[in-house]
């Protein structure tokens, strides 16, 4: 799994639907996640319980923020808050990454990974779950 190179574009797939979401990596309410849309497509209003980024691999999205719309094209990110209401529309059929992580602080110690939450003193391990 880890240090075996693949096609991040090739493993997102619409099969169908107007859109796909394919989760690579997990760690919690954290993870890291494959998405296509077909143009047109609509995503529609959600809210996101980490802050995330928007990597576009291929095509143009756009994003909708309440009343302000961003167009994020290939090769292009866009990163948000938080607790921030949005929906994704398809300008173009596109496939792009989606990051979302928690506020947190990380410690390496004696090959053991743990993460301190914002605020807290305990520390936890660190599990990462991959669908790859």
């Amino acid at each position: 799994m880890f240090y075996n190179p693949f096609s991040v574009e090739k493993n997102i797939h619409l099969d169908g639907k107007k859109f796909n979401k394919r989760v690579l990596m997990e760690n919690g309410d954290s993870s890291l996640n494959l998405v296509a849309i077909e143009k047109e497509g609509i995503i529609d209003t959600h809210t996101s319980k980490e802050d995330a980024a928007v990597f576009v691999l291929d095509g143009e999205i756009e994003l909708h923020f309440d009343a302000q719309k961003y167009t994020v094209k290939k090769g292009e990110m866009l990163m948000f808050k938080k607790d921030t209401q949005h929906k994704v529309l398809g300008i173009k059929n596109s496939k792009f990454i989606l990051i979302k992580i928690l506020s947190c602080i990380w410690i390496l110690k004696s090959h053991n990974c743990f993460i301190i939450n914002d605020g807290s003193t305990r520390a936890q391990p660190f599990r990462l779950r991959l669908f790859f």
